[in-house]
């Protein structure tokens, strides 16, 4: 986005409130009780309101947003400390296959993004919330830093396991995948490939293939079905989900692999 010099406060009127940096639910909903919805209307308002209402620091920081002022220096954002994708269900489910295929799927993104980073990942953690609120999370170590699908679905997979064994019957309405703990990705080839670096290559020449020719044109068959009912959103921290789970999630599998197989014998 371009805005010419000069014209920065003519843009920023018309943007909506939580545009602004600072405006979490609770700063919105007050302006909106007052009629404030864009930026526009807050340059309307004396900074002495603002203050009144927001206190002193933070009704000074909206008006000054508002305006297009802002005094703090640019600086180079850090490498990331940690990845992770959550996706809140429009319905809930019992269905621990949908729940653990969505898990994969989500950590499959995790993944990707782990290797454009150049990172390796040494912890792993799945989390869940159900319908009356109790939350679940499990939390797995490795030795060895990862980037591969090979090494971390499995993980995935256990993990969801143990959380529907201590859990029967859970109504999963929120769920989540976070990878911390990196270390640089180390592209030295080794002489002798082990099991481990087997699979990290496999996952590398995966990532390179969805690159060029854009995902999901090689996938694994538990999480083929879901990139065509979930995307990332423009943010590329939360998930636009399709209403779809228990057998109308197999059926739709079902038709998908089929689709795929038909293609291939083509």
């Amino acid at each position: 986005t371009v805005v010419p010099f000069g014209y920065e406060q003519d843009w920023i009127a018309t943007l909506p409130v939580e545009a602004v940096p600072g405006v979490g639910h609770a700063t919105e909903r007050k302006l909106k009780e007052l009629g404030i919805e864009v930026c526009g209307d807050i340059c309307g308002m004396a900074p002495g309101v603002l203050r009144k209402l927001f206190g002193q620091v933070h009704g000074n920081f909206l008006w000054n947003m508002a305006h297009g002022r802002d005094a703090r220096p640019l600086t180079k954002r850090g490498a990331a400390k940690s990845i992770s994708h959550q996706s809140t269900l429009q319905k809930t489910t019992s269905d621990k296959d949908y729940v653990e295929s969505l898990l994969l799927y989500i950590a499959e993104r995790c993944l990707w993004r782990l290797r454009t980073s150049g990172m390796n990942t040494r912890s792993l953690s799945i989390y869940m919330r159900f319908a009356d609120q109790r939350f679940a999370q499990r939390v797995c170590h490795l030795k060895i830093g990862t980037q591969s699908e090979q090494v971390i679905f499995p993980l995935v997979s256990a993990m969801t396991r143990e959380i529907w064994a201590s859990n029967p019957r859970p109504r999963v309405t929120f769920i989540g995948v976070h990878l911390s703990d990196f270390q640089p990705a180390t592209p030295q080839e080794k002489l002798f490939f082990d099991d481990t670096e087997k699979k990290e290559r496999l996952s590398r020449t995966m990532g390179n293939l969805r690159e060029k020719f854009h995902s999901p044109v090689v996938t694994s068959a538990r999480t083929f079905g879901l990139h065509h009912s979930y995307r990332l959103s423009q943010a590329g921290l939360s998930f636009s989900t399709a209403t779809v789970e228990g057998k109308e999630a197999e059926e739709m599998l079902k038709r998908e692999a089929e689709k795929f197989m038909a293609m291939e014998t083509a």
